[in-house]
């Protein structure tokens, strides 16, 4: 090279490198630009393949592609050639080095351009990145639509930019690509606009479901079935989004969509058959009607808005020997008695324990808090009845022992309500066993911080030798508690004799984790039965007993959305009709960044784009000093 340097003038030595330049740009640029056309029209097999592997016509791309090559490589030989030229003209070093950083930045992008297209066209599911899992849908969603065997279509009649209703549409669509995306054939969705674009598909759409309503936003239409038009029912928009105002200077937002959509597959999938639930009344449980404090009201309407058919259960008869559970009754809840259940407890023990064989056995609901003191016999509770039929016929043992928290992990103060330590709130975890072995319940609180107050200590018993139904712990109470037999003693004063008197805070306060929730299920009656180390494997759901029913009330209830004690009971009364797959799917709440509706794309894209290419010319600039000097 140094040689023909030498030996040449330099004006005909950068003449040629010049000439050998222009003509290998020249092919080179006519060849990426016939490449680009090509690109253009040959772009959907491409597609194809990387999202279908489809291989038809595969050709046209990759022959685009081979041609892209050729045209980048043409003029890098040409330049390669006119290296040796290089230390001649300093014109022609800064084109050179000018172009192989162009052509090594113009390679990393090709590059990168494929690994996106690749992982956007055969992963295409948002991958979740927030802690609150907003974009991920549930496991037991996800069983759900896989497991799908009926057609179902979901329309989406919601505005993108409704201000009522924020973030509606964004969350349903969601939700509808990926459930379309697991089971593409049974499972679809469309967006009909609802602004006038597409007047025509929105009226018909209206024809053949007159229940569709696009008032105060819109919302969602579900159709199941090969006759969707006869097995249909319509979401509205305010049922997507609930706020919490509980605190007024942060509202909290939460989407909805997943629940209510499964609810009304669920709904849909039953040929609209409400299950029908009903609620004790009469021994001092919570009003039905009551839209006080104390009252039942609300728990009874979100369980109606859930697609249950809720009814009042009271004794209508003097002799309680007549007295049955209705036949049509799928769960009985007890909801928290405080007096005596005499004239019900016969009807329950027939309910759970038929006489024929061959009928059909009750699945049952017990929340059992503490009752009052009993004057008569030393202040300890008083008894309902339900003590000994739980531990007679379900194995379960409602102790009589209010569980009080003496302090919580990590503090020297139990919960604070107000300025005062509040020793009655307890707060209530899984049961180790329970997670490991994925019992429904269990999963459902997770990580959730449940705090109930009043609670009542329970045991998992035995129903006796014979009997084939087995109770399995699944929550219980967390931190450091005490025990109290005395309905009379002021918990407060209690807690303060007890943070002053080491000896008696040593006989009394403990870190056993009392049991307050607890499920009962039956064998079958085979030999061969499979393993029951699991709880739910091979058993059949009969009893949840709860060790609190203050959380039923209005006062604790949320009127809509959210709710982790909602969904426990809620849970509790799937797991007992052995539909497991609503327990756990929670609304998700919008407690991270929200894109805002007005973006400024100068921001959001120019502004990076700009940033990029400055730091692409400064590098540049700090590349082309080094290697001048």
């Amino acid at each position: 090279m140094a040689t023909n340097s030498t030996h040449e003038p330099r004006e005909i030595t950068v003449q040629k490198a010049y000439t050998l330049l222009l003509l290998g740009g020249l092919v080179g640029g006519l060849l990426l630009v016939g490449d680009l056309i090509a690109a253009w029209y040959w772009w959907g097999p491409l597609v194809d393949f990387l999202r279908d592997d489809n291989r038809e016509k595969l050709w046209q791309p990759i022959l685009a592609m081979v041609a892209l090559l050729v045209g980048l490589a043409v003029p890098f030989l040409a330049f390669q050639v006119a290296r040796k030229y290089e230390r001649v003209d300093a014109t022609l070093r800064r084109v050179l080095y000018g172009y192989n950083t162009v052509l090594s930045l113009l390679l990393l992008a090709m590059l990168l351009t494929v690994i996106c297209a690749f992982a956007w066209l055969r992963y295409p599911l948002p991958y979740d990145t927030t802690q609150g899992g907003f974009y991920s849908l549930g496991e037991r969603t996800k069983q759900y639509v896989a497991e799908l065997e009926k057609p179902v279509v979901v329309y989406m009649l919601l505005d993108p930019e409704d201000e009522m209703y924020p973030g509606a549409y964004q969350g349903m669509r969601v939700i509808l690509e990926q459930m379309q995306s697991i089971n593409p054939r049974f499972f679809q969705f469309e967006d009909v606009p609802i602004d006038g674009t597409s007047p025509g598909s929105l009226r018909d759409l209206i024809k053949r479901f007159p229940q569709i309503s696009l008032r105060a936003g819109g919302g969602v239409l579900v159709a199941v079935g090969d006759k969707p038009e006869n097995n249909y029912s319509f979401i509205q928009a305010s049922e997507l989004i609930n706020f919490d105002f509980a605190d007024r200077a942060n509202p909290q937002r939460s989407f909805n969509g997943e629940v209510r959509l499964l609810q009304e597959l669920y709904f849909l999938g039953e040929e609209k058959r409400r299950p029908i639930v009903y609620i004790t009344q009469g021994h001092g449980e919570p009003d039905f009607n009551d839209r006080g404090p104390d009252g039942l009201a609300q728990f009874v309407q979100r369980l109606t808005s859930a697609n249950y058919d809720v009814r009042p259960l009271q004794v209508d008869t003097p002799d309680i020997e007549k007295f049955s559970i209705p036949p049509d009754a799928e769960v009985v809840v007890v909801a928290g008695p405080r007096r005596p259940m005499r004239d019900m407890i016969p009807a329950l023990k027939r309910y759970m324990n038929p006489p024929d064989e061959k009928a059909k056995k009750g699945r049952l609901v017990v929340l059992l808090g503490p009752t009052g003191p009993d004057r008569s016999n030393n202040n300890q509770m008083v008894q309902t009845g339900l003590e000994e039929f739980l531990r007679s016929d379900l194995g379960v043992t409602a102790t009589y022992q209010q569980v009080l928290t003496f302090r919580i992990r990590g503090s020297d103060l139990p919960i604070v309500r107000g300025n005062q330590p509040y020793p009655e709130a307890v707060l209530v975890t899984p049961m180790g066993r329970a997670l490991d072995t994925r019992h429904p319940l269990a999963l459902l609180v997770g990580e959730n911080r449940v705090i109930w107050t009043d609670v009542r200590k329970l045991e998992a018993a035995s129903a006796g030798s014979n009997s084939r139904l087995q109770a399995d712990v699944v929550l219980q109470a967390d931190g450091f508690v005490w025990l109290e037999e005395n309905m009379g003693q002021q918990s407060l004063a209690t807690w303060q004799k007890l943070l002053l008197d080491a000896e008696e805070q040593k006989k009394r306060v403990t870190a056993d984790r009392s049991a307050v929730l607890v499920t009962v299920s039956e064998t079958p009656a085979s030999a061969d039965a499979p393993n029951f180390d699991k709880p739910n494997q091979g058993r059949t759901p009969r009893a949840v007993v709860i060790g609190c029913s203050a959380f039923l009330t209005n006062e604790m209830m949320p009127s809509q959305g959210g709710g982790i004690n909602f969904d426990l009971i809620r849970g509790s009364i799937d797991w007992c009709r052995e539909r497991y797959s609503t327990i756990g799917v929670e609304p998700k709440s919008y407690r991270y960044f929200i894109l805002p509706k007005q973006t400024s794309y100068w921001n959001l894209f120019y502004l990076p784009l700009a940033a990029m290419a400055l730091g692409v010319l400064g590098l540049g600039v700090i590349v082309w000093n080094v290697r001048r000097s």
